[in-house]
This record gives structure tokens, sequence and C-alpha cells, in this order.
């Protein structure tokens, strides 16, 4: 990874009365965008919280700052010797003008940017997730487009999903390993060049790279609405945007997506057991996490655990683990700028 020790970080700036977080923090994305229309009395009580997590198919980041205008000329493009494609997601409208195109994008919209060109947004809020990733790891059908200012409206079927996968690939980033984030940049290219009109039949491995990122959003949506009664492959299908058979490939090593859906109900009613000993209404328990009935509800529990509810407590065995957090640092967005030269020179 050339001089990059850590693959995810994340890190705050925050101000004191005087301008030192807001220059930290210009000074930090001074190899990506130069920051402009920041008042006198915001830079005094200026905050960031950022983190980005690096990969072999570029970066994923996210970023959290007050109003402000990032901007990337001529001059800039040159000196930062990074060429590439920049997908933004922003939870806040964004105003600006991508090399003559104006850009209006609303709160969830995705961003196209590109990197060799003059580029300025300015910002009413910046609540953003970002994707970058350099030029000789693009598909071809993203390199002959001109993307450049282009806007992909979250109101629209394909804004809808391609700003949620950004989103959810941001959240997930710090845990994922290096060809799981492959993975989900992947699919995040491929959906880019299906909304603009990409339909070349997909490659094996694009197959897999939707199908993976069509698991992750179906999950989030699962973990959202577990407990509800109503909950399955019909409804996951329907807010995730993939057909039923779809989700059950996605799903087919689990059985398929109620299969899924049940486990997880399962494990949540277990570290239930655990952390409150004195609930042993098990009819409850079994209600509360989405079973119809306590036999049902005790003969798979007994099948998926090896004991029935009613003996679990504090001291018999162990929750499911949870996922890992995210590691933290002193990183800066110059770092981002050092993978990505690194990248696009094939270290």
């Amino acid at each position: 990874m050339g001089s990059v020790q850590e693959t995810n970080a994340a890190w705050a700036v925050r101000g004191a009365g005087r301008d030192e977080a807001f220059e930290r923090y210009r000074q930090g994305m001074g190899g990506l965008y130069a920051i402009e229309g920041v008042a006198p009395r915001a830079r005094r009580r200026f905050y960031n919280r950022s983190g980005m997590t690096l990969g072999p198919m570029g970066l994923v980041g996210w970023g959290e700052s007050p109003a402000q205008t990032m901007i990337r000329n001529r001059d800039l493009t040159r000196r930062s010797e990074i060429d590439g494609l920049n997908l933004v997601v922003n939870m806040a409208p964004v105003l600006g003008d991508s090399d003559g195109r104006p850009l209006r994008a609303r709160a969830g919209d995705v961003q196209f940017r590109d990197l060799s060109r003059p580029s300025a947004g300015r910002y009413r809020r910046v609540c953003l997730t970002t994707l970058m990733v350099p030029r000789d790891r693009m598909p071809p059908a993203l390199l002959a487009a001109d993307l450049h200012g282009r806007v992909l409206p979250v109101a629209s079927e394909a804004g809808r999903v391609l700003s949620g996968h950004i989103r959810l690939l941001s959240r997930l980033s710090s845990v994922l390993s290096p060809d799981q984030l492959e993975t989900g940049v992947r699919a995040a290219l491929i959906m880019a060049g299906r909304a603009m009109g990409d339909a070349r039949a997909l490659a094996p491995e694009d197959e897999t790279a939707l199908r993976q990122s069509l698991r992750w959003r179906a999950a989030r949506v699962i973990e959202r609405r577990l407990l509800d009664p109503d909950l399955g492959p019909d409804q996951v299908a329907r807010v995730c945007g993939g057909s039923r058979a779809s989700l059950y490939r996605a799903f087919e090593a689990e059985g398929g997506v109620g299969r899924y859906i049940q486990s997880r109900r399962l494990e949540r009613a277990y570290r239930h057991l655990l952390s409150h000993p004195e609930a042993r209404r098990i009819g409850e328990v079994a209600l509360a996490h989405g079973f119809a009935s306590q036999p049902h509800f005790s003969r798979l529990f007994r099948d998926r655990f090896g004991c029935t509810p009613s003996s679990v407590g504090p001291n018999e065995g162990v929750a499911p683990p949870e996922a890992g957090a995210a590691r933290s640092g002193d990183m800066r967005h110059g770092q981002a700028v050092a993978w990505l030269r690194t990248l696009s020179a094939g270290d």
C-alpha cells in the first residue's frame, strides 16, 4: 500500500473560538478541493468529522461539515495528479458548476465528477459519502460517457438504488475485507453504467458484485424491520429494488431470504434471553420476535442452538458475534490523494 499505513480511519476536528480547526481542514483538503465560502464566525466554530477506507478499486469516504464551497480549478487538477471518477451523495442540496455544466443536486442525488476537470460546488451543509475510482479501474461504459456534472436523481429507481448502495458501502467499508470492498465498488460502477444506458451482458464477476450489493441492502432492511411479523421476501424485494428470484440467489447459502430472516430473529431472541434472565414467558418472547406460536419458536430455537429457550440465562452460552468496529486514527485527506496516485501508477 505504499506510504499508506491504515486501510481505514476516522478523525474529527473542532474549533474552540479560533480558526485552527478550519485551517487544519482546509490544508488537509488541499490536494482534493480548495475550500472557500466559510464566514469568519463559522471558521471559529468550524467542525469536521470524516473517515475513509482505502481499497484496490479506490476509496470510500464520508464527511460532515458546515456550509462551504469546494473547488477544483485547472491548477489544482494539474497539481493533484489524480485522475478518475468521483461519485458523491450529499444529504443536503448542492449547487455549482462542472466545467461549464450547471450542477443542481437535491438531497440524496448521485453526483458525478471527473477529477481531471474543473468543478465547484456550494454545499448548504456537508453530509456526504463519496466514492473515488481511478480512471484505469473504471469500466469502458463509464469511460466513454461524459459524466462530469451529471446528476442521477434519487427520485428515480436507478438513483434510489445507487444512492442507497453508496451510502451503505460507506457505512460497511471499515469492516469489509479488501475483496468485499472491491466487490462493493464494482457493483456501484455497474449500477452507474446501467443508469447511463449500458445494456451489455454482464460478466460472471459483475453478476456476483450486484448480488452482493443486493444482499447488503436486503440485510439492512431486514435488520431495521426484523421484529415486524409481516416482514417477508416480497416486502424486502420491493424495498431493495430487486426481484424475489434475485433476492433468493443472494441468500441461497442460507436457504433463501425467508430462512435468513428466521435465523436473525432467533439470534435476536437468544440475545434477549441472555440479557433478560427474568423474562421466562417464552410465548411473549416468541411473539415479540416475529414468531406466531411458542411451540414453533421453541422447536426452531432448539434446532438452531441445541437448547430450549427456557434454559438460556446470563451464564449460558455466548451470544452470536456482532460486526467489528472501525479503527480510528489521525488520517488526513492528503493520504487519499497519495493512495489514488499509487493505484493509478499500478503500484
